[in-house]
């Protein structure tokens, strides 16, 4: 794995922020509380959302299987916020070695609306990594601007950021409506 500091760390995952702009999360084997599950998840959130790229690296390899409760919370509250609010996009996922666990998680893959980031499976950190690195994002923030050739008409400004392969960032541009 190519390391960065830690960003969180509890008894369920590690989160942490790649100098390239993904997000990684590295689930820890054993038993897991409902409560470290999600502050390891809202963590994932926070560096989604920092990095700017919506990509995360999922390593699920040494993940034990996802209770109902975790499965519900996943899908029902914390992937909705990661799209909208992370602009969560792609996920690189190496998933569990535990057979038992691999249905949990592909339950969470499979059950997430049309919205939902695309996943992609790999067996190798290095693959999952490069296919992420090769994924383009657009990065959209909806804002109002006053019209200044009408007195009652609204136009509607997008600053959007596009993120170019292989470029250190985003590229502004401003669209207005």
């Amino acid at each position: 794995m190519e390391n960065a500091a830690p960003y969180f760390r509890n008894d369920a995952a590690e989160v942490q922020a790649t100098a390239d702009g993904i997000a990684v999360i590295t689930w820890r084997p054993g038993t897991r509380a409902l409560a470290d599950f999600q502050a390891a998840m809202e963590a994932l959130l926070l560096v989604v959302r920092r990095q700017g790229t919506g990509k995360a690296l999922v390593d699920q390899r040494d993940l034990t299987p996802l209770s109902p409760a975790e499965q519900a919370w996943a899908l029902e509250h914390w992937l909705p916020r990661a799209v909208v609010q992370g602009n969560y996009r792609y996920g690189a996922v190496l998933p569990p070695r535990d057979p038992a666990a691999r249905p949990t998680t592909t339950a969470v893959r499979l059950r997430a609306d049309a919205h939902a980031p695309l996943y992609q499976l790999f067996d190798e950190e290095t693959t999952a990594r490069e296919w992420l690195r090769h994924q383009v994002v657009i990065k959209s923030q909806l804002g109002n601007k006053p019209d200044t050739n009408s007195k009652t008409a609204t136009s509607y400004c997008y600053k959007v950021a596009v993120f170019v392969v292989g470029d250190t960032g985003f590229e502004p541009v401003t669209l207005c409506l």
